[in-house]
């Protein structure tokens, strides 16, 4: 069982943070949209704030019914992500990550960062073996 009730109990608090984090915010649009497919789909993982909607992203997952809900409220398709990689096989071409070091530093937009292991936003791109 996924432990989601402390995001259902601050779905404010997670919106809020795409406000009070603007410049960490467009750091991760921009990498989203460097691997952002230009035909097929890509899905957003925790789709319950929509941010990635502005990029066509219109469908995702994320484990918290309550932001399922909140998600579809905003006309959004999603998905529950248990076991939705796992039931598919999928090849890594890709990634890149941003927000390295601390957030409340972040003073403007960062570049993406080729791999990952710093930075605490990832960007995946994969394929279907």
């Amino acid at each position: 069982m996924a432990k989601t009730k402390k995001f259902e109990n601050r779905i404010f608090e997670y919106e809020q943070w795409f406000i009070n984090n603007a410049f960490a915010f467009k750091s991760e649009l921009m990498d989203i949209e460097r691997l952002i497919p230009s035909k097929g789909r890509g899905i957003e993982v925790d789709i319950e704030s929509g941010f990635a909607s502005s990029l066509g992203i219109i469908e995702g997952c994320d484990p918290s019914a309550k932001m399922r809900a909140k998600a579809m409220g905003h006309g959004l398709e999603a998905k529950e992500v248990t076991n939705i990689l796992q039931q598919h096989s999928f090849s890594i071409t890709q990634t890149l990550h941003t927000l390295v070091g601390n957030l409340s530093e972040i003073k403007s937009t960062q570049l993406p960062i080729e791999d990952y292991g710093i930075g605490s936003f990832v960007v995946i791109r994969d394929t279907k073996i």
